[in-house]
């Protein structure tokens, strides 16, 4: 496909693209338990030690991860901050999380994330994953949905941040949570799939268009698709990534380039998007 291009390889169970306010790529190396940087091709190790890393977001200078088997955390990437890693949300109300999969920060500064576990953990036939905001401010998490979700895995916020989109993987489908009045969110299903696993990944970009990464096994296909959607949840473009495995996406509000990951093969594409999708 025109624009698509490799952008690095390395990691084990590549996932969780972010765009750091450094203007850095980050990602995932799940299996291996690190966070990685995008460099020249490759990937160098930011920090390790984790059990499962699988989301990024970044607030305050720092990179917030999301790791299913042990919570939420987050890591220095600065010479002032080196690398330390800290522990933000381990439970919920003094009951250990399933494992955060996915999180997403708003910009001022409260932390989502959904609990659904390594995939399998929760599913269609036991959807008892989680939605979760917290608040750094007040040292509280709060719940949005309450063990009800099927494998629960990447989030995002439209750009006025009122508006919450949540992939339920095992249903195939995104939700999509609206803000109303502030702290009541009402939920809702924003697009439901056929064909493919279900979706992993989202993001949007300043008009609020909703990229969507739609996962399937790597013995079932040999690649990945990729769905634009208005806000309204009309089909606005889609294309294919190669692997099946499709484990985040991010996007460059400012050059428009889109960051995807694919677990399968340990690659990190990057897409040049067109002036218009129309």
């Amino acid at each position: 496909m025109t624009g698509l291009e490799e952008y690095a390889r390395g990691g084990n169970g590549l996932a969780g693209v972010c765009i750091g306010g450094d203007g850095a790529v980050y990602a995932c190396s799940t299996l291996s338990g690190e966070i990685l940087r995008a460099f020249d091709g490759a990937m160098e190790v930011v920090a390790s030690g984790r059990v499962g890393p699988s989301g990024l977001g970044w607030v305050g200078g720092r990179l917030i991860g999301a790791d299913h088997g042990s919570g939420i955390f987050s890591v220095g990437t600065t010479e002032d901050d080196p690398h330390g890693m800290e522990d933000i949300v381990t439970a919920y109300r003094g009951v250990g999380l399933k494992g955060p999969v996915g999180v997403t920060t708003s910009k001022d500064g409260v932390l989502y994330f959904t609990d659904g576990g390594p995939l399998g953990t929760t599913s269609l036939a036991n959807p008892r994953g989680s939605l979760y905001a917290f608040r750094s401010d007040l040292g509280s998490t709060t719940v949005i949905a309450a063990e009800c979700l099927a494998q629960p895995t990447g989030l995002c916020l439209n750009p006025q941040g009122t508006v919450l989109y949540v992939c339920e993987t095992a249903a195939n489908r995104v939700l999509r949570y609206a803000e109303r009045p502030k702290g009541v969110w009402h939920g809702s299903v924003f697009v439901q799939f056929a064909g493919m696993m279900g979706p992993t990944c989202i993001d949007c970009d300043a008009q609020g268009n909703v990229y969507i990464g739609r996962y399937d096994f790597k013995e079932l296909s040999s690649e990945s698709l990729v769905s634009v959607l208005r806000p309204n949840g009309t089909d606005l473009a889609s294309f294919t990534v190669p692997g099946a495995e499709i484990s985040g996406l991010a996007l460059n509000k400012t050059t428009m380039e889109l960051y995807i990951t694919e677990a399968s093969g340990n690659t990190m594409f990057k897409y040049q998007l067109p002036e218009s999708l129309e």
